[in-house]
């Protein structure tokens, strides 16, 4: 099952703790085998040729790439807190987003 962590709607970056938060927090309901991470819908006001509601096209390019790291790493973080490893050591492996 996949959470919508960041909101492509605002330029408002999410850190990676709080992509972590919300997937360590969704986990006490869904088994974290089962739980990966998306983006809260799609990144479509970041297209080129539709105009954002904040910022440049390049501004918005720059702000879901760093959302989508953010993501990235945040489902990291949740799975080295899930599986119980430290974070720094080798993490849990990642299958297209997922907690495994």
């Amino acid at each position: 099952m996949l959470i919508g962590v960041t909101n492509p709607t605002s330029p408002k970056l999410e850190t990676a703790e709080e992509v972590r938060d919300h997937l360590v927090r969704a986990a006490r309901f869904i088994p974290a085998e089962l739980l990966g991470s998306t983006d809260d819908c799609g990144f479509s006001p970041y297209l080129i040729d539709e105009k954002p509601r904040h910022g440049s096209p390049d501004f918005a390019r720059h702000v879901a790439f760093a959302k989508i790291a953010a993501r990235v790493r945040g489902t990291q973080l949740a799975a080295e807190e899930l599986s119980g490893v430290a974070v720094g050591a080798p993490s849990a492996p990642l299958v297209n987003g997922a907690i495994r």
